[in-house]
């Protein structure tokens, strides 16, 4: 999962600021009807969380409140 940010009173636009490497697990439907894919997401686990990308010091803060 990537995060951007962006602050307004500074003119800065939309930037990556967080990367999240996430090892997950779904259950799901898939259904294909004319060209659209439709997923119904049944069941998600989330087996491991790491930050790979970390411009603004989410590595000392608690993340988990993030996801």
């Amino acid at each position: 999962m990537e995060l951007y940010c962006a602050n307004e009173s500074q003119n800065r636009t939309s930037e990556l600021c967080v990367v999240f490497d996430m090892k997950a697990g779904f259950w799901l439907n898939v259904t294909v009807t004319e060209f659209e894919v439709h997923l119904l997401i049944n069941d998600a686990q989330l087996y491991s969380v790491e930050i790979t990308k970390d411009i603004v010091g989410m590595k000392d803060r608690e993340y988990q409140r993030v996801l």
